[in-house]
């Protein structure tokens, strides 16, 4: 679906809505579900300080945001979302290096994970395609059991 056209002064006019409807105690009873739901953490870095209600997408009416809509995003994800890394630079510098920690120990799981997924998918092959004894090998067993007993 195509995104409707607004001119300059229908954008401006949207835009002045927004901030209004951003003061309204039902954006601040969708905001805190939405919180809930990520269980007050970021959804991308895990990080739990300075929380952002973050649109994917404006609803035409403001106050019909679906959960699908928004994500909690902390300040320094919330500018990278809006493509503004530079904002990263007037974060603490104690943040920055917890934010950093974080993604990578989550970096080291995921990449544990992998390898433990291709480790069992090469398992399953080496079983899969481990070559079958054949008839004459079955019956040389067979033989040799019977001989023993």
């Amino acid at each position: 679906m195509a995104r409707p056209k607004f001119t300059e002064a229908e954008r401006a006019e949207r835009f002045a809505d927004y901030k209004r409807y951003l003061k309204t105690t039902m954006w601040k009873a969708i905001r805190g579900t939405a919180l809930l739901r990520a269980n007050w953490t970021c959804e991308w870095c895990k990080g739990t300080e300075h929380l952002h209600v973050h649109h994917n997408r404006y609803p035409r009416i403001f106050g019909t945001e679906t959960p699908e809509m928004l994500q909690v995003l902390c300040s320094i994800c919330h500018a990278e979302a809006h493509g503004r890394p530079y904002i990263l630079c007037r974060a603490p510098k104690a943040q920055k290096q917890e934010r950093k920690a974080r993604l990578r120990d989550q970096k080291l799981a995921e990449r544990a994970q992998k390898k433990a997924a291709r480790q069992a998918r090469a398992e399953r092959w080496k079983a899969k395609t481990a070559p079958t004894p054949s008839l004459k090998d079955r019956f040389s067993v067979t033989k040799n059991l019977s001989a023993t007993h």
